[in-house]
């Protein structure tokens, strides 16, 4: 079970983009550790043992995001064996053993536990030490040790100190050693657990007090939610992640949900053999599971607090309640239901990491296009501010990188009227609805520069604005042509760049000026007669048609043509939809201009 966990969280684990919250992990955990505890007791709200371990892995393995996620992927994985380890002390005799195993596969398998160890974040870290510290407490109930009572306040004070949430997790173990103690005829070990998380909140308590008093905002990301509705959501991601089709995916979380409540009632009332005494940790994953989510619902009328992926900490519960549930039917039908449930979640684990739909924002390929056509005189205007992790881990370009800090209040002019300065203007929008709403920035600019380019990326979206579209005589290093297309533009020159895309300028006549909207077609031609890359569209993307041409200048209209590696021959023609190339004046052999040959690829 353990080599399936591996395999499935190690797969596609590089697979899919760093999204904003792994970008800000690996920008924090890049800097030195005085920075990291600094930020961790003022402005980052989540504690600093992840970044800490993040940043002496750095040094060992590297920088890259196989590296950087796969060390979130080690603790998810070593959970597996102590899911089983957990599961055997919930239930006596030659039971004990089989819900361990069944806890143990339906943690190999789960696709919330799999989908945050493939993200460079704190979760499966919180999800280690969450099971650990469970499982210490659990062995010095029934076997009281000094050893156990050291791993169970260890692993808590590493649990809250990696994740806010897993206070709540504490604070249920308290609640049921509190409460375990009334009933109890020998209350020594249940006395020295209460001790142990008593311990751990003291300790824990500078770091909260700390964040706490600077922090003093309300959430602007998260909403308060109702208690059917937080159910709901957290059936949802811990059942499939919400990966499995509309028609599949409620009955799917039916049928975990019906197992867990089944588990409960088992260990709710469990006994042991012929004294019928309680199973000590019997009763623990109920505890686990119900009062954090209770405890983040009642704090959520002061702040909002609740997220799905923060519940991580209690999956654990729910795993072990389903496979409570799981254990008390006869074999054949246990299997059976455990195959059914196994082949759903590989199933919703193949689907979220290959739909796109399912993808978070993609700052990989956004940096990429934002690299290979940027130049030194750009501008890289970011809106939110903070995508900038994400985005300058991947952008490798030219251009300078501006994270805009925009007050809804306050003019924009101070803030964007230095951006003139320079040649293009790069929009990137992504997690703007938070602090531009309104999309002020864009209509600044939209009302000032030609939109030369707009893309949307997977949840970001970009625009290149030409800032000087025009230009008043055809610059030194361009090729000189003064190719007029019949009936059509006049084009003056041109310069062809090489790179990871061909990039083509190219520089029109304005008098006389056309009087319809043509098309330019841009091919790459190999040695073979094939074309490999193309590009056909009107100057500045649309931006600035033929049709609209200024009276005076030079119009200056770049294109960026995709290919495979290689060279190629790059042949140019005009034309009007749906019809032939134009002819070029005291030319033979129809329209189309030769501009030599580039070279593509890096």
């Amino acid at each position: 079970m353990c080599l399936l966990a591996f395999v499935l969280r190690a797969w596609w684990l590089d697979r899919l983009s760093f999204w904003l919250d792994e970008g800000f992990s690996a920008a924090l955990s890049a800097g030195p550790l005085w920075y990291i505890l600094q930020q961790s007791f003022t402005k980052e709200p989540n504690p600093p043992f992840y970044f800490v371990l993040l940043h002496l892995w750095r040094g060992l393995a590297g920088n890259g995001e196989y590296a950087i996620r796969y060390i979130s992927l080690l603790p998810s994985v070593a959970a597996v064996p102590l899911l089983y380890g957990l599961g055997r002390r919930m239930a006596f005799g030659r039971g004990s053993w089989r819900l361990g195993l069944l806890a143990a596969a339906l943690g190999s398998v789960s696709p919330y536990l799999v989908w945050l160890a493939q993200e460079a974040r704190m979760y499966s870290w919180a999800l280690l030490w969450t099971v650990l510290a469970a499982y210490g407490l659990a062995r010095f109930l029934g076997t009281p040790s000094r050893r156990w009572w050291l791993t169970f306040a260890l692993a808590s004070l590493l649990a809250v100190y990696t994740h806010l949430y897993a206070a709540f997790v504490v604070g249920a173990e308290g609640l049921f050693l509190l409460l375990g103690l009334m009933r109890a005829k020998d209350r020594r070990p249940w006395l020295a657990g209460l001790g142990a998380a008593a311990l751990v909140a003291a300790l824990f308590a500078p770091w909260f007090i700390s964040v706490t008093a600077y922090a003093g905002e309300t959430s602007t990301w998260r909403g308060f939610i109702g208690v059917l509705d937080m159910l709901r959501v957290l059936g949802d991601n811990f059942a499939s992640q919400n990966h499995l089709p509309s028609s599949v995916d409620g009955w799917f979380e039916l049928i975990l949900a019906i197992l867990a409540a089944a588990g409960t009632a088992r260990l709710l009332f469990a006994t042991g053999g012929r004294s019928h005494s309680p199973v000590p940790a019997a009763r623990l994953p109920v505890y686990w599971l119900i009062v954090p989510i209770a405890g983040v619902y009642l704090l959520s009328f002061k702040e909002p607090l609740f997220s799905p992926r923060y519940f991580i900490v209690v999956v654990p519960a729910f795993l072990l309640l389903t496979a409570a549930g799981l254990a008390a039917l006869p074999r054949t039908a246990a299997l059976t239901l455990l195959g059914l449930v196994s082949a759903g979640s590989i199933w919703a684990i193949g689907r979220g990491n290959t739909i796109p739909a399912y993808a978070k924002e993609d700052y990989r390929l956004a940096a990429s296009y934002v690299g290979n056509r940027s130049t030194a005189d750009d501008a890289i205007v970011l809106v939110a501010n903070y995508i900038q992790y994400p985005f300058q881990y991947y952008f490798h370009g030219a251009g300078q990188v501006i994270p805009l800090d925009v007050d809804p209040q306050s003019s924009l002019d101070p803030l964007l009227s230095p951006l003139a300065a320079h040649d293009h203007v790069w929009l990137v929008e992504a997690h703007d609805v938070f602090v531009d709403p309104q999309d002020r920035v864009g209509a600044w600019l939209r009302a000032r520069y030609t939109v030369a380019d707009e893309k949307y990326i997977t949840g970001i979206h970009f625009i290149d604005f030409d800032v000087h579209p025009t230009v008043d005589a055809l610059p030194a290093a361009a090729h000189a042509t003064n190719a007029q297309f019949a009936g059509g533009p006049a084009l003056a020159g041109y310069t062809v760049e090489p790179g990871a895309v061909a990039h083509v300028t190219l520089y029109w006549q304005t008098a006389p000026l056309p009087t319809q909207d043509f098309h330019i077609s841009l091919k790459l031609w190999d040695g073979s007669g094939q074309v490999r890359g193309q590009q056909d569209g009107e100057p500045l993307n649309a931006g600035l048609p033929f049709s609209r041409f200024p009276r005076q200048g030079l119009v200056k209209d770049e294109h960026y043509v995709a290919a495979p590696p290689g060279v190629y021959n790059l042949i140019m023609s005009v034309y009007l939809p749906g019809q032939q190339d134009l002819a070029l004046t005291g030319q033979s052999g129809g329209g189309q201009l030769t501009l030599g040959s580039v070279a593509v690829g890096r």
